[in-house]
């Protein structure tokens, strides 16, 4: 995680100590929920879909190093928004043909809605 980040950053010309940005180390949080995370393409991100939502994350995965969990949405890849306005099959459709595109370049990033944190009884 961190430590591949600094590596590639240093290959990159970036120096160890440089500010790096916090949304490139995935612990930025945006307000409303919504979280954007640096994934590399050495390995897969580690996560099923169905209608844009995340139905399975798989162990020792880059998302489940992150943290993400069941029922958090796909809002966009590399921040190209994936259109929700058609059939799940159609929005699944979509965000598989922007990860295969995303998988040409180093790495890439997905936006994710985190929905909020249902309150206890």
């Amino acid at each position: 995680g961190f430590e591949m980040l600094t590596s590639i950053l240093s290959r990159m010309g970036f120096e160890e100590n440089a500010q790096i940005d916090p949304l490139l180390t995935g612990k930025y949080e945006h307000k409303g929920g919504k979280l954007l995370y640096l994934f590399d393409t050495e390995s897969e991100p580690g996560f099923d879909v169905q209608n844009g939502t995340i139905t399975k994350v798989h162990p020792g995965s880059q998302a489940e190093s992150y943290g993400v969990e069941v029922g958090w949405k796909i809002l966009a890849i590399n921040h190209q928004v994936v259109n929700r306005n058609q059939s799940w099959e159609e929005v699944d459709e979509e965000i598989r043909k922007k990860l295969e595109e995303a998988m040409m370049y180093l790495d890439y990033n997905i936006e994710f809605y985190r929905p909020p944190m249902p309150l206890k009884q």
